[in-house]
């Protein structure tokens, strides 16, 4: 398995041409349908706690916030991220609450999570370039598997520099 990345001949890094990066909102929004991912920087999924559990007060603040909340005005800070969340809960069995935990169980809880407008770069895990998955693009370049994390931190060394320079 390697990353490959698809492109055109003269965006390919091998012949030259700058690393290339684009924002979560232009993959969401882009005209070519096959790169479009309306869904790019969006989350959603379900915690079940179908035994007992117990949680801490902030983690149960986290996973239940808007609709129980744990603790007084000296509660530890519930913690923030960047972007949205948005926590339902399908269903909430309370067992017992303690000083700084409750205990839940048969309980479930819907995340739903969106970033914030950033810049991604796209690759894809393939064992060739052979059968290019987008049409239109007509050259790949690619980095072997065993070589992934290094060329991860490289790039987004090379990005961090870009930015800072560009100072955007």
């Amino acid at each position: 398995m390697q990353l490959i990345k698809f492109c055109n001949s003269e965006h390919n890094i091998n012949s030259g041409a700058s690393l290339r990066v684009g924002t979560l909102f232009q993959y969401r929004t882009i005209e070519n349908s096959e790169l479009r991912d309306g869904e790019e920087g969006n989350f959603e999924f379900v915690i079940n706690f179908p035994e007992e559990i117990e949680l801490d007060r902030q983690t149960a603040n986290l996973l239940l916030a808007g609709a129980v909340h744990f603790g007084g005005d000296d509660d530890l800070q519930t913690p923030r991220f960047p972007g949205t969340m948005s926590a339902n809960i399908e269903h909430l069995h309370l067992v017992r609450q303690h000083a700084n935990s409750v205990v839940v169980k048969d309980t479930s809880v819907r995340v739903k999570r969106t970033t914030i407008n950033s810049l991604i770069f796209c690759m894809s895990a393939m064992k060739d370039a052979t059968n290019c998955p987008f049409e239109g693009y007509n050259d790949s370049w690619s980095v072997p598997n065993s070589e992934s994390k290094l060329a991860s931190k490289s790039y987004r060394r090379a990005n961090f520099i870009a930015i800072k320079i560009g100072q955007f």
